[in-house]
């Protein structure tokens, strides 16, 4: 995961209509394929037996499905003529905004605020199942004349197989219950009915704080994220009420990759005099005295998605904003968030704040060995069901085109940041705009992959683009593209993999049904309030629908780590290319042959090329990847097996502190002094009191668990194993004394980056160290873990020895270790990035050794020459002292030396041979120790004086 900054929020910006008025072009004209409906509200229903009656004029007679299909509801019957069904737009009755279907003999009550279409235009009986057993009638819901409501603005008829139109949601009720015919189903479209408006160019108005950060400044598209569909400026009747402000939310992705979430509160407020213009009033054709209204919105921009917690705030906000006499400023609330509020951390996950009356909690997500996720995967579930879940992770998985949809804004971030989070140990690398303004509606043309959330409303004017697939999340309709179609049908899924995944799904989804996660996101009136126990529920529920992803993703790569291909030599520039990195072949020959067409086609996608580059090189999500590993591992020896412990994850927090932050305080301000505003006010620098900036308190960029691991850090995974080992050693002395030894070798091996830099011979330490290692190998006296094969590799590479680091990951291979995904990563990287000599130097190298083997040679010749004339001398009787010198070499050569890793190799010898690495021991007999480098080795003089 990308460094993000240890701060609550970032930026705190006011959008809504600017000094520089400018009509806002909410569609390019040159993307509109075929115009549909006018968009005018629905406000009659009508039933026609045409063979009786005749289709009343204004009404539009459906007569056809979307494909061409009758739409008759008598077709297949004897007796009777056509039945069809009829609707009106216009503005001059309340709009309907709901329609059901009744079933008369089923005892089944009417729902509150429905009217049945009792009686077709003529006068009849409006049954649409005539001759059937089951009385089928329309049944619809009315909603206010004035202000403004979602209304139905579409009506079609779908037959049985017939995917809906975009935008429009299915009723899943047959309006044909007899046995003759085929089925019909009703399917409609909503919109937001507003009067009588005119858009502009919404622009930024007011932010805090004033100067961009460094690492990420104010994006210029904020407004128009903010505002999708402009600055409304409205003519209300006089009886029309207040609309609720709305809350939506979207997500920014910077050049880097780093991604930047904004939570937005979108309310209404009187345009003021001042700003009031004579080309408004022009465009919606009203007088000077009529009252205009606008909207206007506020909107907290951070790294960190603390979306129900920003909505609170925000929420609270407006509320304050609207109240009369409060005793601060806005700004003073408003600064206290962005520079008084701590960020919570894993010893505090829980910051509380007060603004006003209200207490507003910022907690961190549920902390698992997964990467941390922003999202909440309940929202998936409730509007998804497990066939479609299931679908989408296919799409993603074959890097199709994607497209979501909603007339609930918020709904589309939550979904998009839930899509990308189920696919580790894979990334999402292509386009994500999980909240597109329909003005940016044009990347939805782009030849590449992406993932973009848009409101419904964008049906109204286009046609759905022949290559994307459309998901639906209102109605649960997902309608797949001509190529999405072929390759799920030839390239399927796994197929035991994916089924497994659905069973758990649905077994998640009556949970969720049953949590029931609040859906709606209009701005309370009054704040509401959520239990403990309920938050704990969800989130226990929310990691079980990861670990269920997680568990398919770890089935169908089950065997990916043994088929990573290490770097064994010299960079070049197809060093990082994924068919040397990974052995495609030997993966497929563990794979059966109808899984092969999947495979073939996913090792060419950039999700799985960028999975096997992390993988080989070091990264920030090394630690999360070696959990994968370790999950791969579980489940190929019980395929049932727990992958996350979900219940001490979830339980845990609860035992954490809360940390209570201090309210703003009236520092500078004038004692007594009351705050009311007719508008959302423009913020005022003067007021915002505090002893430092945000600025000056920005942190530097960091991850929170699981972070980018560090060399000499012990992954979770190594801790375990490590707990283990010593607990199974408690029990024997051979075991307990390697043990122990290991352990000393580790914290010495932590030591040695700072012996390098101290001593003078560093390649002769390096060398020893390696030694050290090979050595311990022989013994049988392995280190407890990888980090002192990490830390070698890393210093071989910081003395520019990347050979040494080569010869280091043979030895870890010698020693039985599978490295992890974080000693595997520094290994390639260390390869990758260092300092290999070149080849003039090898030339150079060359050139000095056949010189020294030409010096030796002569060397050599001339002792034969020394020995023949020894031989000759010793026949006279002279002593030959180049044999004496040779023995005492020889001699010297094979006197015994006692190494330090000699402990337990031969326990039944009388003498033990022993050397230890720390220093107490040297008090004891130090004229017997000599040092080497930085390793001790007794010599035999010191042994034979001891005895």
């Amino acid at each position: 995961m990308e460094g993000r900054p240890e701060r609550i929020t970032d930026y705190f910006v006011v959008v809504g209509l600017g000094r520089n008025v400018t009509q806002f072009e909410q569609f390019p004209s040159e993307e509109v394929d075929v115009p549909q409906s006018t968009g005018e509200p629905i406000t009659d229903l009508a039933v026609v037996f045409h063979k009786h009656e005749v289709c009343p004029k204004g009404y539009r007679c459906i007569e056809t499905t979307p494909s061409g299909h009758n739409a008759n509801l008598n077709a297949g019957h004897l007796f009777g003529g056509p039945i069809h069904i009829g609707y009106r737009q216009g503005r001059d009755r309340p709009p309907i905004t709901d329609i059901s279907v009744f079933y008369g003999n089923q005892h089944q009550q009417l729902p509150s605020g429905y009217e049945p279409l009792a009686f077709s235009v003529g006068g009849r009986p409006a049954d649409l199942n005539r001759g059937g057993r089951t009385p089928t009638y329309l049944t619809f819901k009315r909603g206010m004349l004035f202000g403004h409501c979602t209304a139905l603005t579409g009506l079609c008829l779908i037959s049985k197989g017939e995917d809906p139109p975009p935008g429009y949601r299915l009723l899943r009720m047959d309006l044909k219950k007899g046995l003759i015919g085929p089925s019909l189903f009703l399917a409609y479209r909503t919109s937001l009915v507003r009067p009588s408006s005119v858009a502009y160019t919404p622009e930024l108005i007011s932010r805090y704080p004033l100067q961009d950060y460094p690492e990420f400044a104010l994006p210029e598209s904020v407004p128009l994220f903010c505002m999708p569909f402009g600055v409304s400026v409205e003519h209300w009747d006089r009886r029309a009420p207040y609309p609720f402000p709305t809350f939506l939310t979207f997500a920014l992705t910077n050049a880097q990759g780093q991604c930047m979430y904004g939570a937005v509160v979108m309310f209404y407020e009187q345009v003021p005099e001042e700003e009031c213009r004579p080309e408004m009033r022009a465009a919606l054709g009203v007088g000077e005295e009529e009252v205009l209204h606008m909207s206007k919105c506020v909107c907290l921009l951070s790294h960190w998605p603390f979306f129900s917690a920003f909505k609170a705030f925000l929420s609270a906000l407006y509320r304050l904003s609207v109240s009369r006499n409060i005793p601060l400023p806005l700004e003073r609330y408003i600064g206290n968030l962005m520079i008084d509020v701590p960020f919570p951390t894993m010893e505090r996950p829980r910051v509380q704040t007060q603004i006003g009356n209200e207490f507003i909690v910022f907690s961190l997500p549920v902390q698992t060995p997964l990467p941390l996720s922003v999202s909440t995967h309940c929202s998936l579930l409730s509007s998804l069901d497990p066939d479609n879940c299931c679908t989408l992770l296919s799409l993603l998985l074959f890097e199709q085109k994607l497209v979501l949809h909603s007339s609930r804004p918020a709904l589309l971030t939550g979904v998009g940041e839930a899509l990308r989070s189920v696919l580790f140990p894979f990334s999402w690398q292509c386009t994500y705009i999980p909240m597109c303004p329909l003005a940016f509606s044009s990347y939805m043309q782009a030849p590449v992959p992406f993932i973009i959330g848009i409101d419904s409303q964008f049906f109204d004017v286009f046609e759905k683009p022949a290559d994307v697939c459309v998901v639906d999340l209102d109605s649960n309709f997902v309608t797949l593209s001509k190529e999405a179609k072929t390759l799920l049908e030839q390239r399927p899924v796994p197929s035991k993999p994916i089924k497994a995944l659905k069973q758990a799904l649905k077994s998640l989804a009556t949970k969720v049904r049953g949590l029931n996660p609040g859906t709606d996101f209009a701005v309370e009136v009054a704040p509401l309030d959520f239990g403990d126990t309920q938050k704990g529920d969800l989130e226990t529920v929310d990691v079980e629908i990861r670990e269920a992803f997680l568990r398919f993703n770890a089935t169908i790569l089950r065997q990916y780590r043994s088929c990573l291909r290490p770097l064994l030599s010299a960079p070049s520039e197809r060093s990082r290319d994924t068919s040397l990195l990974f052995d495609q072949q030997q993966f497929l020959r563990h794979c059966p042959t109808s899984e092969w067409p999947f495979f073939s086609y996913l090792f060419d996608t950039q999700l799985f090329c960028s999975l096997i580059e992390l993988r080989s090189f070091a990264h920030a999500e090394s630690t999360a990847l070696a959990f994968f590993d370790e999950c791969t591992e579980r489940l190929a020896l019980d395929s049932s097996a727990q992958l996350i412990n979900v219940g001490a994850d979830v339980s845990r927090r609860s035992d954490l502190p809360t940390v209570v932050a201090l309210p703003p305080d009236d520092i500078g301000l004038s004692k007594g002094k009351t705050y009311t505003y007719l508008t959302f006010p423009r913020l005022d620098p003067a007021l915002f009191h505090s002893t430092q900036s945000p600025l000056s308190r920005s942190p530097s960029l960091r991850c929170i668990l699981p972070g980018s691991p560090m060399v000499g850090r012990r992954t979770q995974a190594e801790k375990i194993k490590d707990r283990m080992f010593l607990q199974k050693s408690i029990h024997s002395d051979s075991l307990w004394a390697k043990s122990l030894l290991s352990h000393v070798c580790s914290v010495w091996y932590m030591l040695l980056p700072s012996h390098l830099a101290a001593h003078w011979n560093k390649l002769g330490v390096l060398s020893e160290a390696f030694e050290l290692l090979e050595g311990m190998r022989k013994k049988q006296a392995l280190p407890s873990d990888e980090v002192c094969y990490r830390i070698l590799m890393e210093q071989c590479v910081k003395l520019g020895r990347p050979a040494l680091a080569v010869r280091v990951y043979h030895e870890m291979i010698k020693a039985g270790l599978q490295p992890s995904a974080v000693t595997y990563g520094f290994y390639n990287k260390a390869v990758i990035e260092g300092k290999w000599p070149s080849t003039k130097r090898n030339w150079k190298i060359l050139k000095i050794t056949i010189i020294a083997c030409l010096y030796l040679l002569g060397k050599v010749r001339k002792r034969n020459g020394l020995e023949r004339n020894g031989d000759r001398a010793q026949e006279m009787g002279e002593p030959d002292f180049s044999s004496l010198t040779r023995t005492a070499s020889t001699a010297a050569r094979r006197q015994p030396t006692i190494d330090a890793l000699d402990v337990g190799v031969n326990e039944n010898s009388s003498e033990r041979k022993m050397a230890l690495l720390h220093p107490p021991l040297l008090r004891r007999n130090s004229s017997g120790f000599k040092r080497r480098g930085s390793v001790y080795k007794l010599s035999t003089s010191a042994k034979e004086g001891g005895g």
